[in-house]
């Protein structure tokens, strides 16, 4: 039976195990931890030791084939484009409600989800396929996003036409009064 190993980074209280000796060996072959400042403990062992006291552990694994590219479909065209849009329009929708007193609240609440929107977005743009009994999430999840998205474009086009209605008032009743005398 293969030796399953505890590890520590030393200065580290967290004590991570059991594993194989494959991922600690991967841990310091790919981790881009130095086996000096890998402190490893097994059964029968009395005390933690530095991973480089184990050639076992330092020795490189055989490498392993690539894998064929992953099979499923494509993530729906155009939703890492809304996501941004989306996100990024409730990241500023947050900074304007926090200029109101009372809605300071919902406005730190808006950054937060923008920013995880954001977040979110990163995080699936490294996945270029998805298994297909998951296309019809995504499809939906990019009508969310496409609808979200409208909604901040209509309520901006609205924002406009008040501010321009509000302005072309003000306007006319100066031009008005001018021409009156008053």
């Amino acid at each position: 039976m293969e030796r399953l190993w505890h590890y520590a980074r030393k200065g580290s209280e967290e004590k991570i195990g059991p594993v194989s000796a494959g991922e600690i060996r991967n841990l310091i072959q790919y981790g881009g931890v130095p086996p000096d400042e890998l402190l490893v403990w097994a059964e029968g062992m009395e005390e933690w030791q530095p991973a480089s006291s184990f050639p076992e552990l330092c020795t490189p694994d055989i490498p392993v084939p690539v894998p064929a590219p992953a099979s499923g479909v494509p993530l729906p065209d155009g939703l890492l484009g809304w996501m941004s849009f989306v996100g990024i329009m409730t990241v500023i929708s947050g900074v304007i409600s926090c200029l109101g007193c009372i809605s300071v609240i919902s406005g730190i609440l808006m950054i937060i989800a923008g920013s995880a929107l954001l977040s979110a977005r990163s995080a699936l743009e490294q996945i270029s396929r998805v298994d297909e009994s998951l296309r019809p999430f995504f499809d939906k999840i990019r009508t969310f996003m496409q609808m979200s998205g409208l909604v901040y474009i209509v309520t901006l086009l609205l924002a406009l036409l008040m501010f321009f209605v509000f302005f072309s008032v003000i306007i006319g009743a100066m031009a008005a009064a001018m021409g009156t005398g008053v």
